[in-house]
């Protein structure tokens, strides 16, 4: 008599989280610690996948949630305290007023010493996620994995992964970016709006000491901002017309630095670019 080719009952879990970036990795690690049976789908093939050349602004609230799960031990580099915040509006081409200026003892005194919070940058915040997520037993971390499918049913939610594994779970969180297929597979309608304004975002050295101030002026274009970092450096976020940001963006760094200080030396003082230009 042949025996039948039963197929083996899917992997089931409690929370299925798609994406392990900062949202997804936060989720995933709080989550465990609280008990609940975590399987988190990461599709990139290293963790050291997708550079992210931006920066984190992490104030006290999230400093907290990062300490509470002990990444802040982690932390040894790319981080910089967020002394103040400072805004100005352009009075005249070349000349800004300054009329806002937040600083740490403006807030209670119950935490003192502690800063209004911390420039991180993005790779070292992920990397310190990865070494906890590599260090919590209670979640299933799948690495390299990929959602193939999701489909909603009555009694929860069926993944298909691309290692062909299906995997049950009551509830799934889609931590996976602006194209999330998480959204896309529920069938979750999103409204959508072009601003037609993008961000020029580059790390620079800063010719006079930046105090752990981050700074902001308002122009016609929309805001730029000078974002504290390590040594006397800051991130830069430049607000233009997409076109105008796309079109600077390729230019040689030379070109950008002088455009740059043209519109911003008499705000932030010359500045020299020392990493790649991004446009988001």
């Amino acid at each position: 008599m042949r025996s039948k080719n039963i197929s083996p009952r899917p992997a089931s879990t409690e929370l299925a989280i798609i994406g392990a970036g900062p949202a997804g990795a936060l989720l995933a690690l709080s989550a465990a610690q609280t008990g609940f049976k975590v399987t988190l789908i990461d599709a990139r093939q290293t963790e050291a996948a997708g550079v992210d050349g931006r920066n984190y602004a992490i104030v006290r609230g999230s400093w907290r949630l990062l300490e509470s799960l002990g990444i802040t031990k982690k932390l040894t580099s790319g981080l910089t305290p967020l002394n103040g915040l400072e805004a100005s509006e352009r009075v005249s081409y070349g000349l800004s007023a300054p009329f806002a200026l937040f600083q740490t003892e403006d807030l209670p005194t119950s935490e003192a010493g502690l800063p209004l919070g911390y420039m991180i940058e993005a790779k070292a915040l992920q990397a310190a996620l990865d070494e906890a997520l590599a260090e919590s037993p209670a979640l299933d971390w799948r690495r390299a994995t990929r959602l193939e499918h999701l489909e909603v049913g009555p009694a929860g939610v069926t993944l298909t992964l691309d290692t062909g594994e299906l995997l049950e779970a009551a509830l799934v969180a889609g931590c996976d970016g602006v194209n999330s297929g998480v959204r896309k597979f529920a069938d979750i309608a999103v409204q959508t709006h072009a601003y037609k304004t993008s961000v020029l975002a580059a790390n620079v050295t800063l010719e006079r000491p930046h105090a752990g101030i981050a700074r902001q002026i308002f122009t016609s274009e929309g805001p730029f901002a000078t974002l504290p970092l390590a040594g006397d450096r800051a991130n830069l976020a430049w607000y233009l017309p997409s076109s105008a940001a796309q079109t600077l963006a390729r230019l040689p760094k030379e070109d950008i630095e002088a455009e740059l200080n043209s519109r911003f030396e008499s705000f932030a003082g010359h500045m020299q670019i020392d990493s790649p230009v991004y446009t988001y």
